[in-house]
């Protein structure tokens, strides 16, 4: 019986740090390594919308570095962008950053393949 509590408290311990870090298609995240996260406010998010972290990847309206398939992304380094304001962006649609490939609305660093 005790020992069946301590896996409960411990897996109850482990969701509260895993929500906190590397949170998986959550809304609303505020922690480091979400994925597929919308509205995420952490880094490393991955397919997450309106995310303002770094390294988010397939995030929508995010405002970090290394956000990759990102829409509405504030990096550097745009690639495939139109409208761009920044250096080295090709075919992306107002990417206002560099190094972003295929970004629309970019203004992050490193986002790959964002619309």
């Amino acid at each position: 019986m005790e020992s069946l509590e301590s896996i409960y408290l411990f897996n109850g311990l482990g969701f509260i740090l895993f929500s906190l870090s590397s949170s998986l298609s959550s809304s609303y995240s505020f922690s480091s390594c979400s994925l597929s996260s919308s509205y995420s406010f952490s880094s490393c998010s991955l397919s997450s919308s309106y995310s303002f972290s770094s390294c988010s990847l397939s995030s929508s309206y995010s405002f970090s570095s290394c956000s990759l398939s990102s829409s509405y992304s504030f990096s550097s380094c745009s690639l495939f962008s139109s409208y761009s304001f920044s250096s080295c962006s090709l075919s992306s649609s107002y990417s206002f950053s560099s190094c972003s490939l295929s970004s629309s609305y970019s203004f992050s660093s490193c986002s790959l393949s964002s619309s």
